[in-house]
């Protein structure tokens, strides 16, 4: 099993190489592992979302042979979401799973950052209106939605952790 991502502001590359690293497999990202493995090659891969679809996947679906896939988003962690994922990616009977990731406004293009800003904005009002009320959880995602941030962390792995190490 190969570890195949698609990054586009670092937080899904950085997941990656935590994950290969804790688990001892190879990570390479998806440009360099289309030029260096076959097309039967298992992978599991990982790739930002963009509006619900994970960016990277068509390319690494047709180069590779999925074993399981993860998107990585702003998002709060649910239970929903892996569903959801499945399901707006046409993703079948595979391993889906969610890493919250992070926000970095600094490294998008400004067409990028309106469109983010657009998407979050009822979020944010969400958020703001519920001043003292918002729980610690809230506050840290309102402040990564208004200045960039990151949940990038080892404590997010366990669930991939614990299916990577019974493939």
């Amino acid at each position: 099993m190969v570890i195949v991502y698609q990054s586009k502001t670092g937080f899904t590359k950085q997941y990656a190489e935590m994950l290969g690293d804790s688990e001892r497999v190879e990570v390479l990202p998806l440009k360099e592992a289309e030029q260096k493995l076959s097309s039967g090659t298992p992978v599991l891969f990982l790739g930002p979302l963009s509006a619900g679809r994970i960016v990277g996947l068509e390319r690494a679906r047709k180069a590779f042979l999925l074993r399981g896939v993860c998107g990585v988003g702003m998002s709060l962690p649910s239970p929903e979401l892996p569903e959801k994922l499945r399901q707006g990616n046409q993703l079948g009977d595979l391993p889906v799973f969610y890493l919250q990731g992070g926000w970095a406004p600094d490294r998008v293009n400004p067409m990028t950052r309106a469109m983010v800003n657009l998407v979050t904005r009822s979020t944010r009002r969400e958020l703001q209106a519920r001043g003292a009320d918002r729980t610690p959880q809230e506050e840290a995602m309102l402040d990564m939605l208004l200045h960039g941030g990151s949940f990038v962390s080892p404590d997010n792995l366990p669930s991939l952790q614990n299916w990577l190490s019974k493939q």
